[in-house]
């Protein structure tokens, strides 16, 4: 009787094959999660860019008792009290938020806008009360194609002043 004690050349390509399969299995897994974990974070940070926008757009807007066309044209500005304005601009992706006091800048914020969007702010002129909008909505590409969706943020205007008494001229 002959007794094998050890393994073929055959027996040993087909472990090694099996493990590579399922390496292979593996690191594609692997690339999967690390690539969802990113846009998840991406989302993430966006999300909360957002939401800290629309958190003090709203703040701004019922402090605010007017508001107009920024001095240079670009943007709108809200005066909150006399000498303090707080002044919207889009630019290249970020939406800067200047507050100002007697025209010395005493603040500057930016927020990163999600890529592909644009934002605009809107002012209807018969509504009662005042509601001002921040539109944060997708660009359209070159094929057509839009992505994302768009954002509405609504607010009253001079909410904050609405039991004061009227001022006397």
């Amino acid at each position: 009787m002959n007794r094998r004690r050890g393994i073929s050349l055959i027996e040993m390509i087909a472990v090694m094959g099996v493990g590579a399969v399922m390496m292979g299995i593996a690191v594609t897994l692997l690339y999967g999660l690390l690539r969802a974990e990113g846009s998840g974070r991406e989302h993430l940070r966006h999300s909360s860019v957002l939401g800290r926008l629309a958190d003090q757009f709203r703040r701004d807007v019922h402090a605010a008792k007017t508001v107009a066309a920024a001095a240079d044209g670009e943007g709108r500005q809200f005066e909150l009290a006399p000498g303090r304005t707080v002044t919207y601009r889009l630019e290249s992706g970020t939406l800067t938020r200047t507050e100002q006091v007697d025209g010395t800048v005493e603040r500057r914020e930016s927020y990163a806008l999600p890529p592909g969007t644009t934002a605009t702010i809107e002012i209807p002129t018969n509504t009662q009360p005042a509601i001002v909008s921040l539109r944060i909505t997708p660009v359209a590409e070159a094929s057509g194609a839009v992505g994302g969706r768009a954002i509405r943020v609504n607010a009253v205007l001079a909410r904050d002043h609405r039991f004061a008494k009227p001022e006397e001229p």
